[in-house]
């Protein structure tokens, strides 16, 4: 898409050409969100409307809200670029832009996980997921070790309850506070569930822990682990723009517009790389559904496919 490539000198904002240029392209991007959220709406319609999807609360559960993200309806006269109010609605606009971009990321990947999920979908590797690991304790007394990259936690006992354990995993270097959720235990009727749903290790494969049971007593003196779920990004995940990057943070003195640096460039850049990528994973999602023996309506990308913009 074309974007300016010179600010006003001197924080004197975005001069006339360039403003034209961020207001084309704004407008363009506004357009293709709101055929992304309303093509993705009637997509929730028609899962909702087909017998053979046993889940029938999607359109309930994720429709994509409206934005009002229209361009800004002036330009500052003689060059001067955006004064002042019509700099603070273009970046308003922007911020409610990124607002639905990322409603739509969140949406899109909740169908994923809700389709994985459904009985009546064939493909199920399309959305996130956390890995899930087992520790089954078989013993009667004394206590193991979870090792995790490299690094060995204290001794923990073998009726140990599921917070202690979780305290003993965060208290390794390699574990960071909240990186796993422990859940069940103890002993061999009921192992410990740890779901690795944190920031760095959330819908990832990560590496399958290991113990050290030598000081284990009775039963099996064993602990095992097991991996029930593998964590996996999803075949079609749609990766979140970085909100917090789409808002500037000052405007030129005297009226004079968005200040030189504010990197409007930028903002428009990354909402065009993550709709774009909305786009070609909508449309990906409809190809495998026509292609889905589960689904009875197969005209899913002839009637709901979103098309490329003109930025």
């Amino acid at each position: 898409m074309p974007l300016p490539t010179q600010l006003g000198h001197g924080g004197a904002g975005l001069h006339g050409d360039n403003a034209g240029v961020v207001r084309t392209g704004l407008n363009a991007l506004a357009t293709l969100a709101n055929e992304i959220k309303t093509d993705r709406n009637a997509l929730l319609t028609k899962l909702d409307a087909d017998v053979l999807v046993a889940d029938t609360d999607y359109a309930a559960a994720h429709a994509t809200a409206a934005a009002n993200v229209s361009g800004t309806a002036s330009l500052g006269s003689g060059g001067t670029g955006l004064n002042g109010d019509a700099a603070i609605r273009l970046a308003r606009r922007v911020r409610l832009l990124a607002a639905l971009a990322t409603e739509i990321t969140l949406d899109h990947n909740a169908v994923l996980v809700k389709m994985d999920a459904d009985a009546g979908i064939v493909a199920n590797t399309l959305g996130p997921q956390n890995e899930v690991q087992t520790i089954t304790i078989s013993a009667t007394g004394g206590v193991w070790q979870a090792v995790r990259g490299g690094a060995t936690s204290t001794p923990i006992a073998w009726n140990a309850t599921a917070a202690t354990l979780q305290a003993a995993l965060e208290a390794m270097n390699t574990v960071a506070t909240d990186e796993i959720v422990v859940t069940g235990g103890p002993g061999a009727s009921a192992p410990y569930t740890l779901t690795h749903s944190g920031h760095q290790s959330a819908a990832t494969d990560v590496a399958q822990l290991t113990t050290v049971a030598t000081g284990l007593t009775g039963g099996g003196s064993t602990a095992i682990v097991a991996t029930t779920i593998t964590g996996r990004a999803g075949t079609g995940t749609i990766t979140a723009p970085n909100a917090g990057n789409l808002w500037p943070t000052a405007f030129g003195a005297g009226g004079q517009g968005v200040a030189g640096d504010r990197g409007w460039g930028t903002s428009l850049r990354a909402l065009a790389v993550s709709l774009n990528e909305a786009k070609v994973r909508h449309n990906a999602l409809l190809a495998v559904l026509d292609a889905d023996a589960g689904v009875t309506d197969t005209d899913y990308v002839a009637t709901l496919t979103v098309a490329a913009p003109s930025i």
